[in-house]
């Protein structure tokens, strides 16, 4: 993120899976000073999952299981946006939403 110029500063992060390797890790990385991000860090304990997915401003998927998060469970994006310039190509502007 920091690469590619996104600021992170008072943004709400939901990071899904506690695992060491990535969940936590990361969970750790976004909450230094230097990020200053607002992080959940949500499990299989976790309830509402839906919730804390739909109000977070950036999602971080490291949970080991496929579909955890559904299409349901994310805000849409702002109308008449178009996805940013880092956005990978593979991805069509059509799954922007």
């Amino acid at each position: 993120m920091e690469r590619h110029g996104i600021d992170l500063a008072g943004k709400n992060v939901c990071v899904v899976g506690r695992g060491v390797t990535v969940g936590r890790s990361i969970g750790l990385l976004l909450m230094r000073k230097e990020v200053n991000a607002t992080v959940d860090v949500c499990h299989t304990g976790t309830t509402d999952l839906a919730d804390h997915v739909r109000r977070a401003d950036v999602i971080v998927a490291a949970a080991g299981s496929a579909g955890i998060i559904t299409a349901d469970m994310v805000a849409p994006g702002p109308r008449g946006s178009s996805p940013p310039t880092w956005w990978p190509p593979a991805l069509s502007s059509s799954t922007w939403a």
